[in-house]
């Protein structure tokens, strides 16, 4: 075997060359979150079942798992939401390879609530304190579609967070579902705690629960 002599200079060489391969492989940024959104809703059978989102309170990040979108889609892991209207998707491919895929929705800007929607003077208590979150009171709103019997009551909330990546959800382009159609044209610091709507032969209805305190891990 042959000895290989090492320059002072090829050292310094091999150094740079190990600090720049260091430096250029970005490590996973890992993000915990902290509080679950739970609603309730009736399931196809009748029965009442959850919906769970979680949310990081300092980056007003929301993260949807199976236990927000069930079994509409098995291959996908979790989306993530951004207040911006980007929305990152993790997935398994056939191969079982982890895969990132990126979307962006317009979100609706408006301030101020539809004029279609009309107090009623009505209110309800949502939330449980005993989950280390105040009670959340809900003002409730009627809306009546032109020329259709069908119409629909709602207990909204004013909140500091922005819900419209979750009242969006739905209108991303893959297989993932919320069990819950949340109205799109609310101003995004409204949270709906309750709707009761009839759509022809059909009842809506579902309600918020409660937030709590929780740790959820992912890695981007």
């Amino acid at each position: 075997m042959k000895n290989v002599a090492v320059t002072g200079l090829g050292i310094g060489l091999l150094i740079t060359t190990l600090c720049q391969a260091q430096s250029s492989t970005k490590k996973p940024e890992s993000l915990n979150f902290t509080e679950v959104w739970v609603w309730e809703y009736p399931d196809a059978d009748g029965k009442t079942r959850e919906m769970a989102i979680y949310r990081h309170p300092k980056k007003n990040y929301w993260l949807f798992t199976p236990e927000a979108f069930g079994q509409s889609d098995e291959m996908t892991e979790w989306i993530l939401a951004k207040g911006n209207g980007e929305y990152i998707q993790r997935y398994r491919d056939e191969d079982g390879q982890d895969k990132t895929m990126y979307h962006t929705l317009q979100f609706n800007t408006s301030r101020a609530l539809p004029a279609h929607y009309l107090a009623t003077g009505a209110s309800q208590t949502y939330g449980e304190k005993s989950y280390g979150f105040p009670e959340l009171k809900g003002k409730a709103y009627e809306v009546r579609f032109e020329k259709s019997t069908d119409q629909a009551l709602y207990y909204l909330a004013e909140v500091k967070k922005n819900m419209q990546p979750v009242y969006s959800f739905n209108r991303l382009n893959t297989e993932a579902r919320l069990p819950v159609f949340f109205p799109t044209d609310l101003p995004a610091n409204r949270l709906v705690l309750e709707e009761r709507a009839r759509a022809g032969s059909k009842s809506i209805w579902y309600r918020f629960r409660f937030v709590s305190h929780t740790e959820y891990y992912i890695r981007l």
